[in-house]
Formats: C-alpha cells, sequence, structure tokens
C-alpha cells in the first residue's frame, strides 16, 4: 500500500503562518472528531505502525451494492499455483483467450488512510491515500477526485474559518455510494440497486502493474502483481467463509443432530462439516486397526484426506504421537535418498544419488546402505551371494544392472568355494573332497589331515581314535574304518551316510 508522506511544501507554509489559537482549536476538533469515528467504525478502524512518521489512520470499507458472489477472471497460467482454487468449467471463449473465472464469495475492502494536518480543518482537507486490489489506479483516482469535491463543497457551506469535518462523511461516501459515483466503476462491477454477480468481472492484470512514473501516488491498485492479487482475493474470500462458517451452526450426517462451529470439525480440503465427537471416533477406530492413510473425510462420496492439523484436533495425545511416528516412516520409506542407520535406527542419507554410501546425522555411521554394513568402499556387498542365490529373475536382473557381471561371476565362484571346499589346516588352500576316505594330502604343500577334524593325520589316527568323528574297529554311521599299515597307506573305504 502506498505510504502517505511527510507534509507537502504547501502544509509547511500554512502550517508556519497558522496562530497558535487556531493550530490548538484544531488539535482539539480533531480529536473529538476521531472519537466519534472510533465510535461508529470501532469494526473498521485498523491501527497502523508508524514508527518515527506522523499518526495515521486507515479504515477498512466494504463497499455497498458489491456483487455476491463477486466473478473474477484469472489468467489460466496462475491457477496452477492456487491448487484449492475452485474454477468453473472454462467457456470456449475463455479457452481461447487463456483466462478462467473465479467465484469469490466477498471482496477485499477498500482501505482509506487518514493523517490530520495542524491546519486541518480550519483551512486544509485531511492528507489521505486509498487502495484496493479490484479497484484499477483510475478507478481509485476518480473515487479520490470526489472526496477532494466533498471537502471543497462541505468548505463552502461552514462559517468562514471554521472549515468541515469530514472524516465521517468520507467513510459514509465511500461505503454507500463509491459504486455509483463513476460510469466506469458501475458497468466494471455490473453493480445496481440489487446486487447481482457482476456482469463484467473482475479483471485480473496478466502483468505486475507499473507505478506513475511521476504525481502523488495518493490511489493504487495494491498488490501490483498478478500473483500477490491472486493470492490476496483468495484468502480473503477464505477467511470471510470461515467467519461465517463459525457464526453458524451444522448439521452432521452421521449422527444427524445439529451442532455449534465449536464443537464441528470443517474439512480444508473439501469443505464438508462433521461434530467432532463422530470424527474422532472414526479417526480412532482407523488408528486402531493400523490404517495411518484412513484418516479421511468420512463422506463415503468424497474421500478427502484430512490435513495433519485436522487430524491431530480429533485424535487422543497417545493416538496422535502414534500417528506421527508411523507418518513418519512412511514418508521416509518412500524417499528414495534416504535409508535407516542400522546402528542407532535414524534417518541417514545417502550421500550420491543411486549410490550405496549412507552417512548417519546423529551417530556419523558410514554404512554400505545395501548390505547394511561398515562401508567397503568399491568391494562387493558380504552378503551378495546370498542375496543372488534368493533373487528371483527380476531381482537379479537388477543386481546384474548395480554390480555388473564380472563381479557377480566372482562373486558366484567365491560362494561355491566357500561352500563347496575346506582351507588346508597349514596354508589355507581351498580344498575339495570329491570322493575317497578322509585322509587328505594337500597339493600345494603337502600337509596330511584329517578333512572332518582337521586335525594333522597319523597312521593310528583312527584306529586310537584321536579323532571325534572315529571309533576303533566299529563300522556304520558316523565311523571310519582303516587299514593298519605304514603311510602313505590310505583309507579305502568311508561310510559316511550323514554328518551331523
Amino acid at each position: 500500500m502506498p505510504a502517505l508522506q511527510g507534509p507537502s511544501p504547501t502544509e509547511l507554509r500554512l502550517a508556519g503562518s497558522l496562530p497558535a489559537e487556531e493550530r490548538d482549536r484544531n488539535i482539539e476538533r480533531q480529536a473529538e472528531e476521531r472519537m466519534v469515528l472510533e465510535a461508529i467504525y470501532a469494526d473498521e478502524l485498523c491501527p497502523v505502525e508508524r514508527g518515527a512518521g506522523p499518526e495515521l489512520i486507515e479504515v477498512r470499507i466494504a463497499l455497498q451494492g458489491l456483487p455476491t458472489p463477486a466473478c473474477l477472471e484469472v489468467p489460466a497460467a496462475l491457477l496452477s499455483h492456487h491448487r484449492h482454487a475452485h474454477a468453473a468449467p472454462p467457456s470456449d471463449d475463455e479457452v481461447a483467450r487463456g483466462v478462467r473465472t473465479l467465484l469469490l464469495p466477498v471482496l477485499p475492502p477498500l482501505r482509506l488512510r487518514l493523517r490530520l494536518p495542524c491546519s486541518y480543518p480550519s483551512r486544509a482537507p485531511p492528507a489521505f491515500g486509498m487502495c484496493c486490489s479490484w479497484l484499477s489506479d483510475e478507478q481509485l483516482a476518480t473515487l479520490c477526485r470526489r472526496l477532494d469535491g466533498l471537502w471543497e463543497e462541505a468548505a463552502a457551506d461552514a462559517p468562514a474559518g471554521e472549515g468541515a469535518q469530514v472524516l465521517c462523511e468520507w467513510v459514509e461516501w465511500l461505503k454507500d455510494e463509491a459504486l455509483g459515483s463513476d460510469a466506469s466503476i458501475s458497468a466494471y462491477l455490473g453493480s445496481d440497486a440489487v446486487p447481482r454477480v457482476a456482469a463484467q468481472p473482475v479483471r485480473l492484470p496478466a502483468a505486475a502493474c507499473a507505478l506513475p512514473a511521476a504525481g502523488e501516488c495518493r490511489a493504487l491498485l495494491w498488490p501490483r502483481t498478478p500473483p500477490q492479487l491472486l493470492s490476496e482475493l483468495l484468502a480473503h474470500g477464505e477467511s470471510a467463509e470461515e467467519e461465517a462458517w463459525a457464526r453458524a451452526t451444522h448439521a452432521c450426517s452421521v449422527c444427524m443432530e445439529e451442532h455449534a462451529s465449536l464443537d464441528c470439525v470443517r474439512f480444508l480440503r473439501c469443505r464438508h462439516t462433521f461434530c467432532r465427537g463422530c470424527v474422532s471416533g472414526y479417526f480412532t477406530s482407523q488408528m486402531g486397526e493400523g490404517k495411518v492413510g484412513g484418516m479421511v473425510c468420512p463422506d463415503p462420496a468424497c474421500k478427502m484426506e484430512a490435513t495433519p492439523d485436522e487430524v491431530r484436533q480429533c485424535l487422543s495425545a497417545e493416538d496422535w504421537e502414534r500417528f506421527e511416528h508411523i507418518s513418519l516412516q512412511t514418508s521416509l520409506a518412500g524417499m528414495k535418498d534416504m535409508v535407516w542407520c542400522p546402528r542407532c535406527q535414524y534417518p541417514a542419507l545417502l550421500q550420491e544419488e543411486g549410490g550405496r554410501l549412507a552417512l548417519c546425522g546423529r551417530c556419523q555411521f558410514s554404512f554400505c546402505a545395501e548390505c547394511q554394513q561398515t562401508w567397503h568402499g568399491l568391494a562387493p556387498c558380504a552378503n551378495l551371494s546370498m542375496r543372488w542365490r534368493a533373487a528371483d529373475e527380476a531381482g537379479k536382473e537388477v543386481l546384474r544392472r548395480k554390480y555388473g557381471d564380472k563381479i557377480l561371476q566372482e562373486v558366484e565362484s567365491s560362494a561355491w568355494v566357500s561352500e563347496h571346499t575346506k582351507p588346508c589346516p597349514r596354508c589355507s588352500a581351498a580344498t575339495e573332497k570329491n570322493g575317497g576316505c578322509n585322509h587328505i594330502t594337500c597339493r600345494k604343500c603337502s600337509h596330511e589331515w584329517c578333512w572332518l577334524c582337521n586335525s594333522t593325520y597319523t597312521q593310528a589316527h583312527a584306529m586310537h581314535a584321536p579323532c571325534k568323528y572315529h571309533a576303533p574297529h566299529r563300522h556304520g554311521e558316523r565311523f571310519c574304518v582303516v587299514r593298519a599299515g605304514p603311510l602313505p597307506q590310505r583309507c579305502v573305504r568311508t561310510v559316511l551316510p550323514r554328518l551331523l
């Protein structure tokens, strides 16, 4: 809104030539007029932060005769930023012009700011400025000129040297007669004796309005940019609708009873109203079944999701805490760049999109998002072979794209070696036993050892039963029969139906 500037040179000259007695009389009359203004228009007056500047009076005037509802013509591109703005289906003409029409329950008030110089009311009128979010600069300038005319008429009829007090007269004229004062304003709003929908809707500008290059900016369309204008118009309409809803009583379609607005819940996204008790019972039953996603409007034909604030109002503190916890886990689980820290169970971010390195923000633990183990760099995960064997064809294709065929072949070979071989007790060389007895000779280091107990093999190893899997002179399950004799005599038969 344009701020009222300091005293003009004309005001300063008048103030310098003003006798002290006349100045004091003006200040006294101004105080009386402010008291009358506050008594009559208490709801319309709005405090103004003036800082170190002069005292200002702001009156927010709802013009009488406004169309209800009012049509607002908006560039179609702006509606994408306002998901809750409901536009009527566009006509062919609107589609061709790239506009949409919104219906607003009420238009914002005209804002009139006043500053009372020391020469008012005896010699000069009040300094004023006005702004509105749906009247153009030219239309507001027309209203300003009419206020100047009202002052001149009142001052001409007043006794000499007395001037005219016009604050209440200005506010009353703007409220009751401003819409019919100019043909362009009447046609612009489509207003007449009976308020109706505007024949020519309020048109939101397609581009930001430039400020006047020169002259006193006492009347401006404000804000000046289309997105800000649309936001202000929609916000005022929603605020007025909320106030009307708060003053009314409402019938709950669940319990079929009338309730005051304080005992009701109005869903923001669908505007359906139910009593708080019914909504609370419904949400509590959904939480009892673990249906966090079931916090929706109870209307069977709607099912619009409730906002978190609406859910909080209708749940107990315990259920709300549980709802927040489950909702957080669900939201985080759907984030591709977040994993849970295996150490402290805190959300950790992946350092690169599609990567495996994750860093916990709480305990600073660096780990692999795939295997949940300490970060191992470019080496394959320790459980990769197990995941490869357990995966179906789709899972194997994902692993193949992520790690490549070469690494997977190496992992598969390593898994086979680990599963089908044993390391030599001396040199750790992988040794496979595909038949014969349990007397093994390592081909790498020539160490002789028992396949069953891994101990060094001697001639009396099985005969004197140092091996826990052997017993002398017995045959059958879990026993090895040996033939006595010097090395390199070998076991000639192994009877091992199964090993425990």
